[in-house]
Parts: C-alpha cells; structure tokens; sequence
C-alpha cells in the first residue's frame, strides 16, 4: 500500500511540472514539439503507472495470500504448541504416574523380599529352636533316664543291683560298657538311654542295633548278657520312628520309652520270683517277655492315639463355632435332643472274656449285608415288567 502511494506522488508530481512547463512556455512550433514530446513521454509514464499498479495489485494480493498463509500458518503453530503443551503435561502426568507405580512396584517388591526374608528367618529360627529343643530334650533324656532307672531300681519293692559304664560288675568285659544294666534271671539285662542329633531317628537306631549286636557278640561277657536289649529314647521321638522291634544275630532289640521301664522290670522281677523259673527255657522266658513288651507297648500307643484322637476333635468342634449362628443354633439344638447311648456291662464283660466273639461283631461290621428286597418280590418285579 505504501509503494503505490509513493508512485501515484511521484507521477502527479511529473505531471504539474509538465503542465507548469506548457504554461510557462509560449506555444510555438518547437513548444509543439515540445509538448508532444512531454505528452509521450507522460503517456509513457502513465502506462508505466498502470503497469506497476497492476504488478503492486498482483504483489498485494500475493502479499495478502501469504499473509492468510502466515496467519494460517500461526494458529497451526499456536494449535501445535497447545496441543504440545497438553501432551507434555499428560506425559508428564504419565511419567509421574509410572514412577509412582515403579516406586510402588519397588516397594511391594522390597515388602515380599522382606516378608519372604522375614518367613525364611523365622522358619529357621523356628528350626533352630526345634532342633535346640529336641538336642535339649535328648540330652536330659539320658542323664534323667539313668537317674530314674537308678531311683526304680533302689524302690523297696524290687531292690535290684544295676550296673553303669563306670561300675561294672566285677569280670565283665571292660571292652563293652553298657550306660545301664540290671541283675536279672542270672544275666545282665542292658538298658541304653540313646542320645541322637540324626535327623532320621530310624536310621540311627537301626545302625545302632547293628553296631550293638556286633560288640555284645564280639563281647567275652556276651554268654551272661541277656538276649534282649532294651533302647531307650524320649517319648516324642517314638512319633517320628515306624520300627520299635528289632531283631539283630539273634539278639531282640525293643525301643521304649523311660515311662515303659519299670513295667518291664517288674515283669522280669515276677518270672525270676516264679519258683519254677529256673526250669524255664530261655526261649520261653524270651517269648514271655516279648509278649509282655509288646502288650505294653500297645497300651500305652493306644492311649496315645486315643489322646491325639482327642485332641483333634475339640479342634474339630472348635472349628465347628466358624459356621453361621443360625447353623450352630440348629446343629445345638439337635445335639441336645440326642439320646447318650450307655454300653452295657453285660456286653463289654461279654466281649472282654470272649475274644472270638469280638472277632465276629467285627466281621458283622464289615460282611456284605443282605438285601432288603426278598427273592419273591424281586421275581414278582421282573413278571410284571415283562
């Protein structure tokens, strides 16, 4: 716009000082000529006028095309640049949160190393603790289960001499020194309270009724030791071994707990008071005692399995008190309405003195019952289907 203002000037300028010129100047021939001449030349200059306002037209309407360009061209720009501004903060939002969730993530991570590390240390603390107990419980075992052998033995009613690995009888092998033996039936009955760090208790015992049977044959002694060596070991451990008899180059081996002592003892006192006992074979004596151990080995396995057994069921009905209120109520409610089923004498005396008879109710249980439905109801069934 400016530039054509400057050329409209510029020619109006040249056109007054022409006509000044024709004014001033008188109009003759060569003044003709003259005029002519400042005529073209103002023809020329006009139509160069023109031109260049069309070319300044054209170079507007260019101008002003760039212009919307350049206009378009900015709020691309500003749109770009707002669209830029809303992604930089939503990555940032995004980087915040993937950092909070790889911090989190971190964190968990840490929380179940240290929760595992905390389990792993407290399963082996709690390891350590079992096995510091059970090496505390072996360890007064032996020492408590002399000294109460000892304390048995002295009782007014059997007075038994006993023999330790530091006061042996007097000719006896120095070479085998059993931890406790007693004068019984004209021999040397061998008690051994056992100390085991072994994890497998099965393992130890079995390799120590090899190792024992060996010395006691080996033994110069071996003629006036007992055939049957009693080990013994806390009665926790009996829990974790599935053998409690051994037999090793003929030498019997019973596993028995301290609590089992005396019983034995006194069942070896009775058959050595019998006044026939002397005429005894060895052999009968030796099944007399087996059979003896063994029934009091079962005794005393019932009793722990019926205690166990107890136990297991409070837990059961303690576990019975999670079930909804309304349930616990009517199972309550029922149980109370239950008759107690009271055994009679008559029959347990029956059954006690009858070991055949308790064989055949047992076989009652378990015998295949009979149909409820006769042979003539059956056949009257299939008549009428066919």
């Amino acid at each position: 716009m400016l530039l054509q203002y400057l050329l409209s000037s510029i020619v109006l300028i040249v056109l007054l000082f022409l006509l000044w010129e024709i004014v001033r100047r008188r109009k003759t021939p060569e003044e003709s000529e003259a005029y002519r001449h400042l005529k073209s030349e103002y023809d020329a200059l006009l139509c160069n006028k023109n031109l260049l306002e069309g070319k300044f037209t054209e170079v507007e309407r260019q101008n002003n095309e760039r212009l919307l360009q350049i206009n378009d061209r900015d709020k691309n720009i500003q749109r770009l640049e707002n669209e830029l501004a809303v992604y930089n903060k939503s990555k940032e939002l995004f980087e915040q949160q993937m950092e909070k969730k790889i911090s989190d993530l971190e964190n968990s991570r840490k929380a179940l190393e240290n929760e595992k590390n905390r389990v792993t240390e407290s399963d082996r603390i709690k390891k350590e603790k079992e096995e510091e107990e059970r090496t505390r419980i072996w360890a007064m075992h032996e020492e408590a289960s002399k000294s109460r052998m000892r304390e048995i033995c002295q009782k007014s009613g059997l007075s038994l001499n006993f023999y330790e690995n530091t006061s042996l009888p007097e000719g006896f092998d120095p070479k085998l020194k059993p931890d406790f033996m007693v004068r019984l039936l004209n021999q040397y009955v061998i008690f051994d309270p056992k100390f085991s760090t072994a994890q497998n208790i099965s393992t130890y015992l079995l390799t120590q009724v090899k190792n024992t049977a060996i010395k006691i044959k080996k033994s110069d002694s071996s003629q006036d030791i007992y055939s049957t060596v009693f080990f013994i070991i806390p009665g926790i451990a009996l829990q974790e071994i599935k053998e409690t008899y051994y037999v090793e180059d003929g030498i019997t081996f019973f596993i028995i707990p301290i609590e089992a002592f005396e019983p034995v003892l006194r069942t070896l006192k009775r058959l050595e008071d019998y006044d026939l006992a002397d005429k005894y074979d060895p052999q009968d004596r030796e099944k007399i005692v087996n059979t003896i151990a063994s029934l009091d080995f079962h005794i005393r396995y019932q009793n722990a399995t019926n205690i166990l057994t107890s136990i297991r069921g409070v837990k059961v009905l303690e576990e019975s008190k999670s079930m909804p209120d309304d349930m616990i109520k009517e199972v309550e409610s029922k149980r109370e309405k239950i008759r107690i089923i009271r055994l009679q004498d008559a029959e347990i005396k029956r059954l006690i003195d009858n070991p055949e008879a308790q064989i055949k109710e047992i076989s009652k249980l378990v015998a295949p019952r009979k149909s409820e439905i006769s042979d003539k109801d059956l056949y009257n069934s299939e008549k009428t289907n066919i």
